[in-house]
């Protein structure tokens, strides 16, 4: 138990590392959850091109799988694969895999990935939201409904936003992709800001939410471009400069 604990710690190390790095270098996270056997690693491999390891058993995805997915709007996307849920899971199991279900917690977009063709979808899906409610993840998701090629119509009870596809025949793969895209691009907006050299705590709040593209110093302060979440935008507002310019007019 000791030596897995700190195995465990190690992933948790790295994969925070991680983490930082991919934000910035720019990169846009998506994670895939749900409950275990709705196909997230075939649905990875359907959007990523990527083969993922893919088995009908209980956690056969214990350590996350991290691909690229390729898109013609230039955007870096990186999409993980997650261990899959069951119900009533042990505070003790959460705390096991909370290595793995971090990169859930810290993705920039969800997607919860449900089996349409079992009997228990929805309640399924009840069980997988509620383990990410305790692990804090609220992130905007996609409810992708999964396997439509073993059932004859659209289930009844959905939520939104959704988008029915099947992984193992590549049905409307295109049409999630797209769907991933424009919800990523509705997060983050570009600016660029005027920052008073006093204001180091303004950089670094940059750094850690968003990506500097350009930083140029002069007389009034460090001119930065960049992007940010539309979340963040009103910690930096007063130093962006078309704020400044008006403010000056």
């Amino acid at each position: 138990i000791h030596e897995l604990e700190g195995d465990l710690k190690d992933v948790k190390r790295r994969r925070e590392l991680l983490r930082k790095n991919r934000k910035t270098n720019g990169f846009r996270t998506v994670a895939l959850m749900g409950y275990t056997n709705a196909g997230k690693s075939t649905l990875l491999t359907a959007l990523t091109g990527s083969d993922a390891y893919s088995e009908n058993i209980l956690f056969a995805t214990l350590d996350p799988l991290t691909r690229n997915m390729p898109n013609d709007d230039g955007i870096n996307i990186l999409i993980t694969d997650t261990v899959g849920f069951i119900e009533k899971l042990p505070h003790q199991l959460i705390d096991a895999f909370r290595a793995t279900l971090e990169e859930s917690t810290q993705a920039d977009l969800l997607l919860h990935v449900i089996d349409a063709s079992s009997p228990d979808y929805v309640r399924q899906t009840e069980v997988a939201d509620s383990v990410m409610e305790q692990l804090s993840a609220y992130q905007k998701r996609i409810y992708v409904y999964n396997k439509m090629d073993l059932v004859r119509e659209e289930p009844l009870l959905r939520k939104q936003p959704n988008c029915f596809v099947s992984a193992k025949e590549h049905t409307n793969i295109d049409q999630l992709k797209n769907m991933i895209v424009k919800m990523l691009q509705q997060e983050v907006q570009s600016v660029r800001l005027c920052v008073p050299y006093d204001k180091g705590d303004v950089i670094h709040f940059i750094h850690e939410n968003g990506r500097i593209t350009s930083q140029e110093y002069t007389d009034k302060g460090v001119e930065i471009a960049g992007e940010i979440e539309r979340s963040m935008l009103y910690k930096i507002k007063e130093y962006m400069i078309e704020n400044a310019r008006e403010s000056d007019g």
